[in-house]
């Protein structure tokens, strides 16, 4: 019952922006507590997945920092860099855990992401429609750490 009301919030932005030529980004000027809480699902649910590192405060700083198309072209394309070096931190972690902890879980994020890069092709650039389905790539199959208080899990 959980993961229907999380894929519901996380797909709820496709009523609010055109999903094909705008990302979630695009949800800051037409509904902004919507964009709030989109990424403070999306951040709570790879901290339950993964261990918080530097990717964790480089997609959190990116979510934070507001995209304005008047606004200077320096702090859009900010935005947008730190994010990308989120999702470039997180997979050199997860392929890390692949090739010398040889974690099989650690391969579900690599599928996601590759969903998600078919789609952006698709599109042709990063869409609203990657991002939701990257996002519920990640709530449905990439599992949850077992045991979340113990620092010392190599198992994730």
């Amino acid at each position: 019952m959980c993961k229907i009301f999380v894929l519901t919030l996380l797909w709820l932005p496709f009523f609010f922006t055109n999903s094909v030529s705008q990302n979630i980004t695009a949800l800051q000027q037409h509904c902004l507590w919507l964009y709030i809480l989109w990424g403070l699902l999306v951040l709570t649910l790879l901290v339950r997945r993964y261990r918080p590192g530097p990717w964790l405060v480089c997609l959190a700083a990116g979510f934070v920092i507001p995209w304005n198309a008047a606004g200077p072209g320096w702090l859009n394309d900010l935005h947008v860099w730190l994010q990308i070096a989120a999702i470039i931190l997180l997979s050199v972690e997860q392929l890390r855990l692949v090739l010398y902890v040889h974690n099989k879980k650690a391969r579900t994020w690599f599928l996601v992401l590759g969903i998600s890069f078919v789609i952006m092709a698709a599109c042709g650039h990063v869409s609203g429609l990657a991002e939701m389905v990257w996002a519920s790539g990640i709530l449905l199959l990439v599992p949850a750490r077992p045991d979340l208080n113990s620092p010392h899990d190599s198992s994730y």
